[in-house]
């Protein structure tokens, strides 16, 4: 550092001090050094830090208390199980016996069940099932556990210390699985109610009501359907060629305008508000009569309606007259019974099956009688056991209608 001071002379003088001490030795370091020094120093603080945390002195942890034991009452656990097993269709003959086993001091008890399924089988919607009602009833997964040698997989659940729970599924490729679908439909709703409304409730599967509007009972049978989550659709009743209808204002009749028919329509949709599609009662005459046909579907559609064709006439055109103006449409492939008797079901329904084969699908129809209800239950059970999905008609058309828009962009119409 330079200063001036003013000699005796009044002259000045420049003095030069010189910078000593640590300040001094410090500035006159390279720029490079310094930066060294200084990461070297935060290095060691950061160094010294860690230490300090590492080797400190914590207090001791509080021992937290044992998980108290939980009472399972099995009876539940078990009905749970077969009410997930009945909702994916997984016959008694699949399961193998299960083993209840408790360790040496009684303190854990384990229920070991095994399930055995087909190649084809939707096992991923049983193991969801599963999950979901266990769950529901308080179990956690612990365990899932593949099988790289055998097709097995294990899933331990775990309710509290004290209670194990083992679902293993073993793969089965010799175990018959058709895989098709089948929709049934019960015609005639709305002329009695009970005990024929109380029988079809009881049937395991979706099977789809369909109701005749303007009949003594529909408003009733509709709500009982709405409130038990049954399908509906209307059953219209149509001009047949000799025998009577019933008329009350519902009968779509040939020659019948536009405006008429979707008096009815709307009139029929009041009383069965939860119909998603029609099917015809009777109509052998009006199934075969295009250009009142061309009107009843154009209704339909504009409506929000599907056509099941009920095939009263062998030469209708109601199914193709409803393709041809956009309205999603199926046809019926044979009876299960007639309004007198059920006695040929299983045969009919062994057919439907063999049809299925074809087209993945089918549909069938029966009457709302006791006898029908009962043999449907058996019929229903032995076809489940390989394979046959028991689904609601609208399933099968929304199905249908996916597969040809999927062929028609295919073929590059969109």
């Amino acid at each position: 550092m330079t200063v001036k001071r003013r000699n005796i002379s009044g002259e000045t003088a420049k003095i030069r001090y010189r910078r000593t001490g640590k300040q001094g030795r410090w500035n006159r370091l390279p720029e490079s050094a310094r930066w060294f020094f200084m990461l070297l120093l935060i290095t060691f603080l950061n160094g010294a830090g860690v230490g300090f945390y590492l080797t400190r002195t914590l207090p001791p942890e509080r021992a937290h208390p044992p998980e108290p034991p939980v009472a399972v009452n099995w009876d539940d656990v078990t009905e749970g199980l077969k009410q997930v097993f009945a909702e994916n269709q997984v016959p008694e003959s699949w399961l193998i016996r299960p083993v209840m086993s408790e360790s040496d001091t009684n303190e854990v008890r384990s229920l070991k069940i095994g399930v055995k399924y087909p190649i084809h089988f939707l096992k991923d919607r049983l193991t969801n099932g599963l999950f979901q009602k266990l769950s529901e009833m308080g179990w956690t997964i612990s365990e899932a556990e593949a099988s790289l040698k055998y097709p097995n997989e294990d899933f331990v659940y775990k309710k509290g210390p004290n209670n194990l729970l083992e679902i293993q599924l073993i793969r089965y490729p010799k175990l018959e699985w058709l895989d098709r679908s089948i929709a049934i439909i019960i015609d005639d709703f709305g002329y009695k109610l009970h005990p024929v409304v109380d029988q079809f409730l009881k049937l395991p599967v979706p099977v789809t009501w369909a109701i005749i509007p303007g009949l003594n009972y529909t408003k009733e049978i509709a709500q009982i359907a709405g409130a038990n989550h049954v399908p509906v659709i209307i059953h219209l009743p149509m001009e047949p060629m000799h025998a009577r209808v019933e008329h009350g204002g519902f009968t779509i009749f040939e020659g019948m305008s536009k405006k008429n028919i979707g008096r009815v329509i709307h009139r029929a949709l009041a009383e069965i508000p939860a119909a998603a599609g029609v099917n015809n009662h009777m109509g052998s005459k009006l199934s075969i009569y295009q250009p009142t046909l061309i009107l009843f579907m154009q209704v339909l559609r504009d409506n929000g309606l599907f056509f099941i064709d009920s095939m009263t006439n062998p030469k209708s055109i109601a199914y193709k007259v409803a393709r041809n103006q956009g309205v999603p449409s199926l046809k019926m492939f044979t009876y299960l019974d007639n309004p007198k008797s059920s006695l040929n079901l299983a045969q009919k329904l062994s057919e439907a099956v063999a049809e299925s084969e074809k087209k993945g699908r089918a549909i069938v129809i029966g009457h709302a009688r006791n006898e029908t209800a009962a043999l449907l239950k058996t019929e229903i059970k032995k076809w489940q056991a390989r394979g046959i999905y028991f689904v609601p008609v609208s399933e099968l058309v929304q199905e249908y209608e996916a597969k040809k828009l999927f062929r028609r962009k295919i073929a590059g119409r969109f």
